[in-house]
């Protein structure tokens, strides 16, 4: 329940920022600000350490596969999305007019290839815990 309502968080909040901008409706350069590039790189360094071993679960001494607990994967995708949602912050602080949708678009980048895809693989895992 928490780790949906954090993935629902993560999508809409970026939005909210954009659309609440004021800045993003004036004009501006049509290229990205070089600090905007430089946060998609180290935010995709980031959450792409994080996710690795959620998506790749280690391995026991008896070689059978272990999920990782709970605390660890809500740990992880807290940090995943929040450097996913630092594009968003930096093209609204950085940005404007169309930078700003860059960063959006950095954000939901991210969003869509990193933290989605570790929300599907442990979902079922931590299902079969509940009950």
């Amino acid at each position: 329940m928490l780790a949906n309502a954090l993935l629902v968080g993560f999508g809409v909040y970026p939005l909210i920022i954009a659309v609440s901008g004021a800045k993003a409706l004036q004009e501006g350069p049509t290229e990205p600000h070089p600090l905007q590039i430089a946060a998609f790189i180290a935010s995709g360094l980031v959450a792409s350490v994080y996710a690795r071993p959620l998506v790749r679960w280690r391995r026991d001494f008896e070689e059978i596969s272990k999920p990782p607990g709970f605390r660890q994967f809500l740990y992880c995708f807290v940090l995943i999305g929040g450097a996913c949602l630092s594009n968003s912050i930096i093209g609204v602080v950085t940005g404007r007019g169309p930078q700003i949708w860059f960063g959006l678009g950095f954000c939901y980048f991210l969003f869509f290839v990193l933290l989605v895809p570790v929300y599907f693989k442990m979902r079922p895992v931590y299902k079969l815990t509940e009950a």
